[in-house]
């Protein structure tokens, strides 16, 4: 290729037409006007308006992107002779059969003369081409199907539209194949896949609403389950949660089930139960909440489901008890999904500590929201004093966060940008009171939301008097 570069270079030299035009646009670069082009200085920014809407600038090679070579390997995540690893679109391949040596030697002189750099690709996205060859190859041979979901882990699962679900190992090699196309005439395609945090099993569902429980260790299948959610309607989403043997279910019917799988004197069984019913909304995505990777014990924690409907999101504790803990409307265009996902942040604490606190980000067409969990956090703290003025437990931004945990479980949240903790503990103190108070009414359902404009007025008092200088 080098040898091939320089004859081609060598004839463009010789060749003084070509010569002349190729100096006529280095005198163009070089006198480029910042102001009549819009060209946007060093120090300021690209706003996300301006990359969506600009012209594509071709791709981008690892030159441009300041990328290190690597060396050829013959395993899944490398650079597999070029063709498994690249940052280029598929309809670059022209530029792909240049050398790296040529572009730069092209575009290095126009970058350094304009003094910037313009928008380029922020994403390498790697092919499979190990897996890619092998799924066509089983789709000719003996008719697998055209692949359909994937879940990938420690693995990489593959399902297919005849009911095959093929598992590959980390360098791309084929480790075995379940299920068979006679069970995927009976069940249909498979619809979704999930792995538990140790990939030791597997979830798989069908377009006719069976779920298939493997163990990845021995490739058996465990359990065939056919009335886990809605009769007639395919799995759409299967999701495991950090509670040991338990996963999450969304149907086509846009229902929502907790599936419970257990083993029980050497004999397998299972158990669901109707989180959300499709005849109040259909849901369209869920995403439970794992924390096992960041607590020791995930049994004692909360287990959070995030669902999003058409028209809302809602937030609900599955474990210790059902519970509604959040709901946010969605307005937008009837023809846009919504999307959510959870992520994790790093929360410093009052006492200099840091805790890992997660975030629900969600949203639907143009609007994004972001909101924090931070429940555990009062929930850790109640157990570590035997006081229920639990003082300072979190902090956002320049607001405090007090807390105050009765005898009865029941959290009294305070808000604030002063540290006032004598003022705070009398004002949670006095409030007790008054709850205790109310909570002896014998019309008051416990548990319910306080609607008492008595109540509402002795806190407005007792604020001022102890939260107010």
């Amino acid at each position: 290729m080098a040898t091939e570069g320089e004859e081609q270079m060598s004839n463009n030299a010789e060749n003084p037409d070509e010569a002349e035009l190729v100096k006529q646009l280095d005198l163009q670069l070089e006198e480029l006007d910042d102001v009549e082009f819009q060209l946007p200085p060093i120090g300021e920014l690209p706003t996300l308006e301006s990359i969506l809407n600009e012209n594509d600038p071709g791709s981008a090679s690892d030159d441009d992107l300041g990328i290190p070579p690597t060396p050829i390997q013959k395993t899944s995540f490398s650079n597999d002779g070029g063709d498994t690893l690249s940052v280029h679109s598929r309809g670059s391949s022209d530029s792909r059969s240049r050398t790296s040596s040529e572009r730069h030697s092209c575009g290095s002189r126009s970058r350094k003369d304009a003094q910037h750099k313009t928008h380029g690709s922020i994403l390498r996205h790697v092919i499979l081409t190990g897996v890619a060859a092998q799924l066509v190859s089983a789709h000719d041979r003996v008719g697998a199907g055209l692949p359909t979901t994937m879940a990938v882990g420690n693995i990489i699962c593959i399902g297919t539209s005849h009911g095959l679900i093929l598992v590959f190992e980390p360098t791309q090699a084929l480790k075995f194949c379940l299920g068979s196309t006679q069970l995927g005439e009976q069940y249909g395609s498979v619809s979704a896949l999930a792995l538990n945090h140790d990939c030791t099993r597997l979830l798989a569902g069908f377009a006719k609403g069976q779920i298939c429980v493997f163990d990845l260790t021995s490739s058996k299948l465990l359990q065939t389950i056919s009335d886990a959610h809605t009769p007639f309607t395919a799995v759409l989403h299967l999701k495991w949660t950090d509670f040991p043997g338990m996963a999450v279910i969304s149907d086509s019917g846009g229902s929502v089930f907790e599936l419970s799988i257990k083993r029980t004197m050497g004999l397998n069984s299972n158990e669901s139960r109707c989180i959300f019913s499709g005849s109040r909304g259909e849901v369209c995505t869920i995403e439970p909440l794992l924390m096992s990777q960041f607590r020791a014990t995930p049994v004692s924690e909360p287990v959070i489901l995030a669902m999003a409907t058409i028209s809302k999101v809602i937030v609900v504790s599955l474990r210790p008890q059902l519970k509604v803990l959040f709901s946010h409307p969605l307005k937008a265009s009837a023809s846009t999904l919504p999307l959510l996902a959870w992520q994790f942040v790093v929360i410093q604490m009052p006492d200099g500590t840091r805790v890992i606190d997660p975030v629900l980000a969600f949203g639907r067409e143009k609007n994004v929201y972001f909101y924090q969990y931070t429940l555990y956090v009062y929930n850790e703290s109640m157990w570590t004093t035997s006081n229920m003025y639990l003082k300072l437990v979190d902090k956002f931004n320049e607001w405090y966060v007090s807390a105050f945990v009765t005898a009865g479980r029941i959290r009294l949240i305070c808000l604030h940008d002063v540290k006032n903790d004598d003022g705070i503990k009398n004002f949670f103190m006095e409030m007790y009171e008054t709850y205790i108070k109310h909570s002896m009414n014998p019309f008051y359902q416990p548990n319910s939301p306080i609607k008492s404009a008595a109540f509402e007025k002795k806190a407005h008092f007792y604020g001022r008097k102890y939260l107010t200088g």
